[in-house]
């Protein structure tokens, strides 16, 4: 596989975000679209059509070529490290305190 130079629209292509999660946008072989976790995903095989196989053990056909999956999941873990890590927003005063008897 060629890896080429991506400017910052090519690389978020295929990358959206939900609910602060980054996700890859693939079709099924139906057509429908549907957004994937990354992370999930234990192996890609071609034979001939996609499967994407996830950590459960759930199987998945797309439409996409193996070299496209590949190239978004890879994509998604680089713009993973490029977002800021969420702040959580609270102080000592919102947070509950176990209640002691």
């Amino acid at each position: 596989m060629r890896i080429r130079r991506m400017g910052l629209s090519s690389l978020l292509n295929g990358i959206h975000a939900v609910r602060g999660n980054l996700m890859i946008k693939l079709t099924r072989l139906d057509g429908e679209s549907f957004v994937l976790n990354a992370d999930l995903i234990r192996y890609i095989e071609r034979r001939p059509d996609t499967f994407i196989t996830l950590v459960s053990g759930e199987r998945i056909v797309v439409g996409e070529t193996m070299e496209v999956v590949i190239e978004r999941a890879v994509q998604y873990q680089q713009q993973k490290h490029f977002m800021p890590m969420p702040t959580a927003g609270f102080t000592t005063a919102t947070v509950p305190t176990p209640a002691t008897n």
